[in-house]
This record gives structure tokens, C-alpha cells and sequence, in this order.
């Protein structure tokens, strides 16, 4: 078995609905719901994954989850997953468009389902204990997590989600579907042909292009299969050790690979991290070199399941700003970022602080890219804001000229000034800190204001 497939499932039953199309059924827990299982990790967003919510004026309508899995010869078909009552149980509907469907194919298609939707028995356990342990999680109904259908897959992920804004990494990905994989997932044999300037050139991963090429020789010529990493009885730290040296996997990117294959004791600390802890926990004083130790150090009294629980935190926060995350528009899933809960929380304290003028909160206008969104606003002044809220916004261009007209800019030039009367906002960009809020400063005197550096941790 290649680090490319899964493993074996068997089906609980399968229906032939045409020539063309099968029917596998997957029994699941009580309580489980397709789209919070799915929405439960960010990786749901990210190319082929494609979440469509129902349509309340369609009768019948039904939330689904589409992709396309490998078959064992590699060959990529459409699979639409539903969520359909049989009775007092549960179960998964997996549409799978086919000509053929041998009991071997259904086994790989299952296991690949019951490895992302994380259903496997083990999985089931780790749901229970962790519920029981914190009631938050259970009340919300969360547990199983999102991961990738192979490993594979979730190492390149991991990989993707370095030194760059969650815009960037579901464009990479989606580049990445669309150029090499002919819309499913590429395989390593057709990254390691693809090569690593074509990667670069015609997928924009950057720097990241040889460690992907690197991670796709390492599948192909069994140093990865080799050390045995899906395992179930494999310690976390051995496992964490033995991840390091692969190419691309540095400490973000083994851990965030630890928690994907089910061991959660260990943080995948990044940026988000950090604003987490400093916005949640009240911690002062992180630096990149303390944010691990504090990590781990706050949520021990959940071992071994301290990666879920911190992102059950996290994933609350994304959902208490944009709602419900299954009913999110894909084309917010941009601004699903740390910085825009970061601008909502500075937004509203400075709406708070001042005494008068309008809130702050109204000031929190799109950059030209993606910023603090009207979204955002509007939850936090709990009330819509539309286009017309937002007045007289232009850029400020990327220039050596801006040094002279705003030392508030983020490190890509894109900063959004708006103004209100003789007021001036600076909104920072994806790559800052933070936004930084001058209720009264004049135009003329914006130079003044700064924004915070961003510390890069991953």
C-alpha cells in the first residue's frame, strides 16, 4: 500500500443506481453530522474539496460533499457524499460516478471516506473520550476531524499552509488540481514528472516547488511507506521524529501532519497561534521561540487530545464571527483568516473606547485584495453594513513613495485609507499584525500611524 491510498474499508452496502453511477452506504455514529465533520478543519476548503449546502427552495435538497477519489490504478472519479436517515440510524450516501465498481474499489473508495470524515473505530474513541472530557465539544457536536483523503495529500497541504496567507494557499492548491491533476488531487508520480520549475511557474508555490517535488520522490521510492507512519500503536514522538527529516516538514509542518494522522498532543503552533493566545488565554510576552512551550503549557489538562481542543477554540472564533462555517460562501473563504478576527476585536474596542462618531467598526472596510470584510464588520457591530457604509476608500500604491505617506502599510503596499471627515483609518494588509485604529488623526498627519510586525512562526 502506497502512501498515496488508504486504507482498506468495506462498505456497508452498495447500490447500482445506473450504468454509470454506484451507491455506497457508510454507516456512522449517533449524533454525527456530515457538515460539521467536514467543515471541522480548514483543509475542507481547499481544492478538489468542494462543499455545497443545500437549497432551501429546492425541495428535497440535500447538503453534499463532492471530489474526486483515486481508484488502486490511480484513476480520479467523482464522488458526492450525503448524509441520509435509514431508519433510527445513520448512514453516508457515497455517489460514485463509474462505469465499473469492482468490491476493490469500493473497499478504496470507503476507506479514503472513512479517513477523511475521521469514522474509523479509533477515530469513534478518540470522539467519546474527548467529549467526555470537554462537554463544550460535545454540545457543538465536534470531534471528528477533516483530514485528506491519503497522506500524501495532507504532507503537501501542510506544506502549502507555510509563510503565506490562507488566499495564497487555496490558490496553490487549486493550481495544483487544475494543472497537474486534470481537477482531482495529483498524484506523486505526477508531481515528481511535472518537476520543480513547472511547479513554481505554473502553480505559484514558490520556494515550496522543491520541497513538494522532494516529498513526491520520497512516496515514489518508498522512504516514506517505509517508516510506517500510519501505524496505530506508533508513539507521537516517535512519529514526530520521524517526520522531521522528510522533505518539507519542518516543526509546524510535522506537527500539523502528527495531528492529521490522529495524534493530538502535540500543537501545530503558527501566527494564528500566537494571536489566539494573546486574544483567548490573555499571554503576553510570546516571541516564536516561547509559543510552543506556552502552547503546550495551556492546554495540558487536556492530553492526550490538547490539538483538538485548541482548535475547537479556534474554529469557534471563525464561526462567532462568520456563523456557521458549513454555511460560509466559498467566496468568503479567503477572509477566513486570523487577521480578520485580529481587525474585528480592534474594531470593536476602538468603537467602544470612542465617545463619539460613528464605531469603529464601521471604518473596517475591504482592501483591494481581501481585508477586513463587511462580513466581519457586520458581526461585529451585530447589524448588516453595506457598500455604502464604507466611503471615500482608495490605495495607497507600492512605491518608494509611500514610506512619505504611510509607514502604516502593510509589507505587500496594500493599505486602505478611510476617510471620515477628518478622520483617518488604516486598515492593515493580510501580511501585518494587525489593524491600527486612529479615530482622530488627520490625513494629513497619517505618517504617524504604524501597524504592528507580523511574526512568522511557520
Amino acid at each position: 500500500m502506497s502512501l498515496g491510498q488508504s486504507r482498506p474499508a468495506r462498505a456497508a452496502s452498495t447500490t447500482s443506481v445506473s450504468r454509470n453511477s454506484h451507491v455506497l452506504r457508510i454507516p456512522v455514529p449517533e449524533n454525527f453530522d456530515l457538515g460539521d465533520a467536514v467543515s471541522s478543519y480548514g483543509f475542507f476548503m481547499l481544492a478538489p474539496n468542494r462543499w455545497v449546502k443545500a437549497d432551501p427552495e429546492m425541495l428535497g435538497s440535500q447538503a453534499a460533499f463532492e471530489r474526486p477519489l483515486r481508484l488502486p490504478d490511480d484513476t480520479a472519479v467523482p464522488v458526492r457524499i450525503t448524509q441520509a436517515a435509514s431508519g433510527a440510524a445513520s448512514e453516508l450516501s457515497v455517489a460514485v460516478e463509474a462505469d465499473t465498481l469492482s468490491a476493490s474499489d469500493q473497499e478504496h473508495i470507503c476507506s479514503q471516506v472513512v479517513r477523511m470524515l475521521s469514522l474509523s473505530p479509533g477515530d469513534i474513541e478518540v470522539v467519546s473520550a474527548l467529549q467526555a472530557m470537554h462537554p463544550e465539544a460535545k454540545a457543538n457536536n465536534f470531534g471528528h476531524m477533516f483530514r485528506s483523503p491519503t497522506i500524501w495529500e495532507d504532507m503537501v497541504k501542510s506544506i502549502t499552509l507555510c509563510n503565506c496567507g490562507w488566499g495564497r494557499t487555496i490558490s496553490m492548491n487549486a493550481a495544483l488540481c487544475m494543472e497537474f491533476g486534470g481537477g482531482a488531487f495529483p498524484t506523486p508520480a505526477q508531481v515528481a514528472a511535472a518537476g520543480v520549475e513547472a511547479l513554481q511557474s505554473r502553480c505559484g508555490v514558490g520556494y515550496r516547488a522543491k520541497s513538494i517535488h522532494g516529498l513526491a520522490r520520497q512516496v515514489l521510492d518508498g522512504t516514506i511507506e517505509s517508516l510506517g507512519l500510519e501505524e496505530p500503536d506508533l508513539d507521537a514522538a516517535v512519529l514526530y521524529k520521524k517526520l522531521l527529516p522528510l522533505s518539507g516538514m519542518g516543526p509546524f509542518t510535522a506537527a500539523n501532519v502528527l495531528q492529521l494522522l490522529g495524534h493530538y498532543e502535540r500543537i501545530a503552533a503558527d501566527t494564528e497561534t500566537m494571536r489566539h493566545l494573546k486574544q483567548r488565554h490573555k499571554i503576553s510576552g510570546l516571541s516564536p521561540k516561547t509559543l510552543q512551550e506556552a502552547a503546550q503549557k495551556v492546554y495540558a489538562p487536556y492530553a492526550p487530545y490538547q490539538f483538538l481542543v485548541y482548535w475547537y477554540e479556534l474554529r469557534q472564533g471563525f464561526e462567532d464571527l462568520f456563523g456557521p462555517l458549513p454555511e460560509m460562501d466559498p467566496s468568503d473563504y479567503a477572509k477566513a483568516t486570523g487577521h480578520i478576527i485580529r481587525a474585528a476585536a480592534a474594531a470593536a474596542a476602538a468603537g467602544a473606547a470612542a465617545a463619539e462618531g460613528p464605531p469603529r467598526a464601521e471604518l473596517a472596510a475591504r482592501m483591494a485584495d481581501q481585508s477586513v470584510s463587511l462580513i466581519a464588520a457586520s458581526a461585529v457591530m451585530d447589524r448588516p453594513i453595506d457598500e455604502a457604509t464604507v466611503n471615500g476608500a482608495k490605495k495607497v500604491p507600492s512605491s518608494a513613495k509611500r514610506k512619505e505617506r504611510a509607514n502604516g502599510q502593510s509589507s505587500d503596499g496594500k493599505v486602505i485609507l478611510v476617510k471620515e471627515s477628518a478622520r483617518v483609518v488604516a486598515i492593515g494588509g493580510e501580511n501585518d499584525g494587525g489593524i491600527v485604529l486612529a479615530p482622530t488623526t488627520p490625513a494629513k498627519e497619517f505618517a504617524g500611524v504604524r501597524t504592528r510586525s507580523r511574526a512568522r512562526t511557520a
